[in-house]
């Protein structure tokens, strides 16, 4: 079996599994490259057939089967498995259709969660929760976002519900710290912050050699995000650093922190995105 897939179950259970990924590394875009590299070394580890800078161009079968996956270079794999991660568009054209700011990105909210009108006005009678909502989150400079993760969707839901019951003098602005976490080959990997923009990493405990380890990314001198590969037990103080807008790396003079490694996160250059979020109307801000 070769499959385009996260290869973390088909490797466990001993089957022969090829990942196959435009980016540099696994979770490029996410945790850069620098980190990255170690899950890729991960995986190959597991006896993963990893290939980076990689498109499929097509898949072929025969009777409904899939037997093929194309490569842009023109290799042809066999297959008879192919899982394909595209991601996921947010059905808002009903939303637009009703007058509000919406599209494929998220619907625009206000700080408190109100959703913005066409005009650019908080509407008081809808709020929104989850991944459809894009609000100016105050952690982040009030930076246009939205965190497709459950806990954000509850946290979110939460604040929405107070604000509806409270006067318009008394919203509250909502402010949340993205996470996320995942186990792959044995790694328990969390994340802590929003990296996207980060220019320094810092590798504050542990060693990228052992698989173990915890990184600060930095961003103008601050804090934004911290990431454990099994080294949870120092993420909490680290996720207090930078909801709190410390300085990079939080922590300098630790006295049981080794000597920090300083690095380069390696994002892969953006690609343009396919629905650019609309920033939020100033008159939005609470």
């Amino acid at each position: 079996m070769r499959a385009r897939t996260w290869p973390g179950d088909g490797a466990d259970l001993g089957l022969a599994v090829t990942l196959v990924d435009p980016n540099p590394t696994p979770l490029a875009r996410l945790l850069g490259t620098t980190i990255g590299a170690t899950l890729a070394e991960r995986m190959r580890g597991a006896g993963v057939d990893f290939r980076p800078k990689t498109m499929v161009r097509a898949l072929s079968g025969e009777a409904g089967q899939v037997r093929r996956a194309h490569l842009a270079g023109g290799e042809v794999l066999e297959t008879d498995l192919v899982i394909v991660a595209l991601g996921a568009t947010r059905d808002t054209g009903w939303l637009a259709a009703a007058g509000l700011a919406a599209d494929a990105g998220g619907l625009t909210c206000d700080g408190a969660c109100r959703a913005i009108s066409i005009a650019g006005e908080p509407d008081p009678n809808i709020y929104a929760a989850g991944e459809v909502a894009r609000w100016p989150n105050p952690l982040y400079n009030d930076r246009p976002m939205t965190v497709e993760h459950w806990g954000n969707a509850v946290d979110q839901a939460r604040h929405a519900a107070a604000n509806m019951m409270a006067a318009p003098s008394a919203q509250q602005p909502y402010r949340h710290l993205p996470a996320f976490w995942s186990r792959q080959f044995g790694l328990n990997i969390k994340l802590a912050g929003h990296t996207a923009g980060a220019d320094a990493l810092a590798l504050v405990q542990g060693s990228r050699a052992s698989h173990r380890f915890l990184a600060v990314d930095g961003r103008a001198g601050r804090s934004i995000a911290a990431v454990s590969f099994d080294e949870a037990r120092w993420l909490p103080a680290h996720a207090e650093a930078v909801a709190a807008g410390a300085r990079f790396p939080p922590f300098p003079d630790a006295i049981d922190q080794p000597r920090i490694e300083r690095l380069k996160p390696g994002f892969p250059a953006a690609r343009p995105p396919a629905h650019p979020a609309a920033p939020a109307p100033e008159a939005s801000h609470v």
